[in-house]
């Protein structure tokens, strides 16, 4: 992953003052990587000493960002230390705490080979400067500093659940004790650099001591981050606004699934847009646009990537080499659409959904044979309808296969991945010529980009055409000679 960080002058050495403003350039243009540049510019602003004594409030959606930036400490620890300047650029690997160049070795596993036996890289590869690559080699011993450092953490916490206990056995009337948990959170949520909490706990009394209001007028909270910017509503994302920060950063994808607004009303009165999606859509053409866009991208095969890059991100959307590289090992189709010649949805008149058990008999043939050969490789199914995620999954566990491989819905798949999916398109041959939500274009483009090794697509083709995403997609396909009609009953 390459992260091209530029700022106005050198911040090195430069004290944090109000007026004094910094730009940074991510280069991508997808959800890929977005917590990775989130933890970036958190260990920038905190480690760098950008902005001195200040909180910083984190608003998350999904867990796996909380995962990642409470068990980051070594990577912010690297990044301290380096010197920021218009031309530099950081090649990082986020895994089991290496920091990887192809010409280099392990710099934080010792064992690998000692330090002083590291080769020079080659001018191509230069990333770092010679004083630069002293620095690092010498932060390859704080990681058990960094250790030590968590085990008189964790004597903290025991002596303070031991205080705990101690106070609640004494007599101490229940209001009281109250009081004092609740200055003992509110002297921790103070002296934090980083809060991570949901954009509707940012509105809870206890996140009141950071406010501007509470603290003669200076608000602890310098900077908010919005992860997933582009699935909250709109007055969920002004919730931390209260605290009276200086700048927000807002992070997402309008192209992907948006907030979910279920009154039909609401909908009409333009509530479902949020906040993100309304200032991409008021900056997204001007000049001088704070808008910044990541156009590379780290999960799919190339051939997997080429139609969502196409249709939906004007082709800017481009794959990084080594992962082109990496997920060519597998020996099928990256992306093939199987056009069911003889399919035919069923609608469900209890609950209104739809199922195609033609198309369900297909899947599970070919699921037959992934699940052999390919066994080593993770499995999703991916339907727009629950009735079909129900009719799959009775298939995979009559046929003892429901362990190896998961299906669910394409809102459920949003922001997950698997190595090889399989795509449900179940609409075909209904009386309206509908394809219902199955035509709604954001979730369509989470559904196409959840592969990282393959992506197979079982729908009709010819009824799938009335809709002009859909019709792309099958051209596409024919054009690409990545089409194969399917007859149904399955022969062996």
């Amino acid at each position: 992953m390459h992260i091209k960080v530029k700022f106005k002058d050198k911040l090195k050495n430069r004290k944090y003052n109000k007026r004094y403003e910094f730009k940074i350039k991510i280069q991508c243009m997808k959800e890929y990587f977005k917590t990775y540049y989130i933890e970036l510019i958190l260990s920038q602003l905190v480690f760098d000493k950008i902005v001195k004594n200040a909180n910083f409030l984190l608003n998350c959606v999904a867990s796996r960002t909380k995962k990642y930036l409470l068990f980051s400490h070594w990577h912010r620890e690297i990044k301290r230390h380096l010197e920021v300047d218009d031309q530099f650029k950081i090649s990082f690997q986020f895994k089991e705490f290496n920091i990887i160049n192809k010409k280099w070795v392990y710099l934080f596993n010792t064992k690998k080979k000692p330090f002083n036996t590291i080769s020079k890289p080659s001018a191509q590869n230069d990333f770092f400067s010679t004083q630069k690559l002293k620095t690092i080699i010498k932060l390859s011993l704080t990681l058990k500093e960094a250790e030590k450092e968590l085990e008189e953490l964790k004597k903290k916490i025991k002596k303070f659940e031991d205080q705990l206990a101690k106070n609640k056995s004494n007599d101490i009337s229940y209001g009281d004790r109250k009081k004092l948990e609740a200055q003992a959170k509110e002297k921790v949520l103070k002296e934090a650099d980083i809060i991570i909490s949901t954009l509707n706990f940012s509105g809870n009394s206890l996140m009141d001591c950071l406010t501007a209001e509470k603290n003669n007028g200076n608000s602890l909270v310098s900077v908010v981050i919005i992860d997933e910017a582009a699935q909250c509503l709109e007055v969920e994302s002004l919730i931390p606004l209260r605290f009276g920060c200086d700048r927000i950063i807002q992070v997402g994808d309008p192209e992907q699934l948006p907030a979910t607004v279920l009154s039909r009303i609401g909908q009409e009165r333009g509530l479902a847009m949020s906040l993100f999606e309304r200032v991409y859509q008021r900056f997204r053409y001007m000049d001088k646009s704070p808008i910044r866009m990541l156009y590379v991208q780290y999960r799919m095969h190339p051939d997997i990537c080429h139609f969502p890059s196409h249709n939906f991100y004007k082709n800017k959307l481009k794959t990084h080499k080594d992962t082109a590289q990496k997920r060519s090992v597998l020996d099928l189709k990256p992306y093939l659409f199987f056009n069911v010649i003889n399919s035919q949805e069923i609608g469900d008149e209890v609950n209104g959904s739809v199922f195609n058990p033609v198309e369900g008999e297909h899947i599970l043939e070919f699921c037959k044979y992934l699940s052999g050969k390919y066994y080593k490789f993770s499995i999703g199914i991916i339907t727009p309808y629950q009735k079909q995620v129900g009719l799959l999954r009775d298939l995979l566990i009559k046929n003892s296969l429901i362990n190896k491989i998961e299906v669910g819905t394409v809102d459920s798949f949003q922001g997950r991945e698997k190595d090889i999916v399989i795509f449900s398109c179940v609409r075909a041959r209904n009386a309206s010529r509908s394809i219902g939500f199955l035509a709604h274009r954001q979730r369509l483009n989470v559904a196409l980009t959840r592969g990282r090794f393959a992506l197979y697509i079982f729908g009709h083709a010819e009824s799938l055409v009335v809709n002009s995403d859909w019709n792309n997609c099958v051209h596409d396909a024919k054009q690409r000679s990545l089409i194969f009609n399917l007859e149904y009953p399955i022969i062996d």
